[in-house]
């Protein structure tokens, strides 16, 4: 190889470095402008107070049936925001003399959970809170199994009233608790 050719091999060399340098720097550049929008987003809603913040919603009960007493035998989660509602919820109940303390629907609205029936007859059910957060309303509750299994028929079931909000509800999985024998 001559020297003539080692400066043409070299020449060529640099171009092809300067090109590639350049077509990388030209994709870095797409690259930041395409995650720059992305990383604003999420630092946005990283800061947000509004989405990290958790409120506790003051609940006060209505209903609590630990035996006989249900207004339904499938187990169904419940939001009631009119009397409307109300009237139609208790007309498909199986017990129809079944009826909710009084309910001022402008200023409050109901939520609730019926675990259906169960062959357990002291099995009871609670809303241990609800939760306001990003938006939504979420209600936790918790089955409490008994030790010993009596033998009859239960329908455990919790309703509470809530402030009135029109924030969708949604009902995480309730959690079970059995109790120890001793």
């Amino acid at each position: 190889m001559t020297d003539s050719d080692c400066a043409k091999l070299r020449r060529w060399f640099i171009v092809l470095l300067v090109s590639a340098s350049e077509w990388l720097l030209e994709t870095m550049r797409y690259l930041l402008l395409l995650t720059l929008p992305a990383f604003v987003l999420i630092g946005t809603w990283l800061l947000d107070p509004d989405a990290t913040s958790a409120e506790k919603v003051p609940a006060r009960t209505l209903i609590q049936s630990t035996r006989f007493f249900s207004l339904t035998t499938e187990p169904a989660y419940v939001v009631l925001r009119s009397v409307d509602e109300e009237t139609r919820f208790l007309e498909i109940s199986p017990r129809k003399t079944a009826a909710f303390p009084y309910i001022d629907y402008t200023q409050e609205m109901v939520v609730g959970i019926a675990l259906g029936r169960r062959g357990a007859g002291n099995t009871r059910v609670s809303i241990d809170s609800v939760i306001t957060n990003a938006g939504q309303r979420t209600v936790y509750a918790t089955e409490h199994a008994p030790c010993i299994q009596q033998r009859y028929v239960s329908n455990p079931a919790h309703f509470v009233a809530l402030p009135k909000s029109n924030q969708p509800v949604r009902f995480a999985p309730w959690t079970v608790e059995t109790e120890t024998c001793r």
